[in-house]
């Protein structure tokens, strides 16, 4: 995995930022690395597309004419009829990361990277992710009233309810926005599925920020004619913690019509360069000692006698030539308006290994050098925890250091400035 292109951290460090545009073209093939380059980073689900509204995004608000310059391996990028950047993940892409850029068609090659992440479910997904994917249900010829931000997150932001919005309609109902909710109504005699994306504004301390999110809403009997699928999963790795271990939802993207959810699942093949157990119908994959590349591993779904059996693909990168470990250093800078004043939710969440070079498993990271004595904590995951004291303003500078499992160490610095 390449090293992120943002080393500075901040309280909210994901969000999802959109727009659209005057007039824009694709092409596959790659532009030369351009001279103002930023990466974005997006959460999703299994089987939920993400819409980027593009004239929100520093530095392409005035671009009239966007190209896909990178495209993903893993889904599908396209512009809709509206503008939005609209990202399709393929239905075999349960977990993982995927990338793709667009650029500007100019001498200046502007150029935005997209990280799209993967999540196995709901609760791998940070607060500050902004909104996540909704599915409804409703009967044929009903109406429904829908509190679409009932789950999105939005950390200690405050969201504007009055900005909240239709950013593309569906395709067999109509929509209006009451109160904060959005009411549907599906076209007369419609059985079947049907999609819509809305877009809210959230008030941060530095700027306001706009997100999309999906709805889906089946409406009828959308399972009339439906038949149960296994569908094989296909998983892109990287395993930064010897300890980590792999969630995959293997149910996620298959067709279970209206058979129950809970009916359990069985592993009929065992992958050969790990472990696996089945929780709650997710399987928890630990890789062998340090493994780098290919396993698989196939599972069975059986309902009312009738068994299907699916592949799950798994693919653990490994370093590139030549890679040695490297910690590398860290700055940043935070307002104290964007602390809460609660003391159990004022935290930093210090994300150093994101620029990192890590080329196999961590053994460890700690805290070696804390001259302030912060109250810092790292996490399973190498997140580090920092609890600032109450109306704190100065400079907090600690090292950290990271130990492989070939025994291999690196250390590095983070500055942290709390204005």
């Amino acid at each position: 995995m390449k090293a992120r292109f943002c080393r500075t951290f901040f309280v909210v460090l994901v969000w999802s930022i959109v727009a659209s545009c005057d007039r824009i073209t694709e092409e596959a093939v790659p532009d030369p690395d351009p001279v103002d380059h930023e990466e974005i980073e997006y959460y999703t689900l299994p089987d939920q597309q993400v819409a980027i509204d593009l004239k929100s995004i520093s530095g392409l608000n005035t671009v009239t004419t966007l190209h896909i310059t990178q495209t993903p391996r893993l889904g599908h990028a396209t512009f809709s009829r509206s503008g939005l950047l609209i990202y399709t993940p393929h239905s075999t892409f349960v977990v993982g990361e995927d990338q793709f850029m667009v650029s500007a068609a100019n001498a200046s090659k502007l150029a935005r990277s997209f990280r799209i992440n993967m999540a196995a479910d709901s609760s791998r997904i940070p607060c500050n992710a902004g909104p996540l994917p909704d599915w409804y249900r409703t009967p044929e010829n009903q109406a429904l009233t829908m509190d679409v931000l009932k789950n999105d997150r939005f950390c200690d932001a405050t969201v504007d309810l009055a900005s909240l919005e239709v950013g593309q309609q569906p395709e067999h109902g109509k929509l209006s926005v009451e109160n904060g909710k959005i009411i549907y109504t599906p076209s007369a005699g419609f059985n079947g599925f049907d999609y819509f994306f809305y877009k809210v504004k959230a008030v941060f301390p530095d700027k306001n920020r706009t997100f999309l999110a999906p709805v889906k809403i089946g409406v009828g009997d959308p399972y009339k004619d439906c038949q149960i699928t296994l569908r094989d999963d296909d998983v892109y790795w990287k395993q930064w913690f010897i300890t980590d271990s792999l969630r995959i939802p293997v149910l996620s993207n298959d067709q279970l019509c209206r058979s129950r959810f809970d009916l359990p699942i069985t592993i009929t093949r065992p992958p050969v360069n790990g472990t696996v157990n089945v929780r709650n119908n997710t399987v928890i994959y630990y890789p062998a000692n340090g493994f780098k590349g290919e396993d698989q591993l196939k599972y069975q779904r059986c309902d009312n006698g009738a068994c299907q059996e699916a592949t799950a693909r798994i693919s653990i990168s490994g370093p590139e030539a030549n890679c040695a470990l490297q910690a590398r250093n860290d700055k940043g800078q935070i307002s104290l308006a964007a602390l809460s004043a609660a003391p159990n939710r004022r935290v930093v969440f210090i994300y150093a290994l994101g620029n990192d070079q890590v080329c196999v498993p961590l053994r460890q990271m700690v805290i070696t050098d804390n001259p302030s004595q912060a109250n810092l904590q790292v996490l399973p995951n190498g997140v580090i925890l920092y609890r600032p004291p109450a109306d704190f303003k100065g400079n907090l500078q600690f090292t950290y250091e990271l130990t492989d499992i070939q025994s291999n160490k690196s250390s590095a610095t983070v500055n942290l400035s709390i204005k």
